[in-house]
């Protein structure tokens, strides 16, 4: 829960520390609080512990924590991410219990969809865009693909066809590539509808990133893995490894 900043135009000297559980006086959470902060204007937004806020909001000149939601609970460990509805910003917050749509200036709750997961492993962040949100979670619960509008938050489909248990899904043009309880998938965007199946181990853990048509994943254990994947064509060209 703690977080540093540091100036790199000054040999690195620390300008300010803040430990969020201490601030708030709140539980840590399992695996620790884990989730990357979110820079929005002069603040820095990053989600809570267990039994306080959800969420928290700290200046980010100063390091004092100036926001906090009215959201309190569980926190989780994915990213907190901006999104903008209808004209309106506000932040999406992947809790341990739940999803929230948070008031970026008032930190009040303007709708919440409840997903649990086992553990309240709610980690991987989740994918905006054009008034659709894509959420996942891993131990084989899956996905759910949420409406965002003014009036709140509506559930346009739930499936198992693509579980991310902790790294981040990537979304290029209308397909979403992930890694699923260790198996690399594509959906298409937004229907969630399965596209293919590739059978690489990469493990719950295993990352990628993509560069044009070309993935770089790479498992748990440190096996490294190039394909091409452009939509509904993919095809592997190699595998290295494992590297540790």
């Amino acid at each position: 829960g703690q977080v540093t900043c540091w100036d790199s135009a000054a040999d690195g000297k620390m300008l300010w520390q803040v430990n969020v559980l201490t601030e708030n006086k709140v539980k840590n959470l399992n695996w620790g609080t884990a989730s990357t902060p979110l820079i929005v204007g002069d603040r820095l937004y990053e989600q809570g512990g267990d039994k306080g806020p959800l969420a928290v909001g700290i200046n980010k000149g100063t390091g004092k924590i100036e926001w906090k939601s009215e959201e309190t609970g569980k926190s989780g460990y994915a990213h907190p991410i901006l999104v903008e509805v209808e004209g309106v910003k506000e932040l999406v917050v992947f809790g341990g219990k739940a999803i929230y749509g948070i008031a970026l200036d008032s930190g009040k709750t303007l709708w919440q969809q409840g997903w649990e997961t086992m553990y309240d492993v709610n980690a991987s962040t989740p994918i905006y865009r054009d008034g659709h949100l894509l959420v996942s979670s891993g131990y084989g619960h899956g996905s759910i693909m949420l409406k965002l509008t003014a009036k709140g938050a509506e559930k346009e489909w739930e499936g198992k066809d693509m579980a991310s248990k902790f790294p981040g899904m990537i979304l290029d043009g209308d397909y979403v590539y992930g890694n699923s309880s260790g198996k690399l998938k594509c959906l298409h965007w937004p229907d969630g509808k399965l596209i293919w199946t590739e059978s690489i181990n990469l493990n719950d853990g295993g990352s990628l990133v993509k560069a044009g048509d070309k993935i770089l994943a790479i498992s748990e254990h440190g096996k490294l893995y190039l394909l091409t994947a452009d939509g509904e064509k993919h095809s592997k060209l190699g595998e290295a490894g494992p590297l540790f």
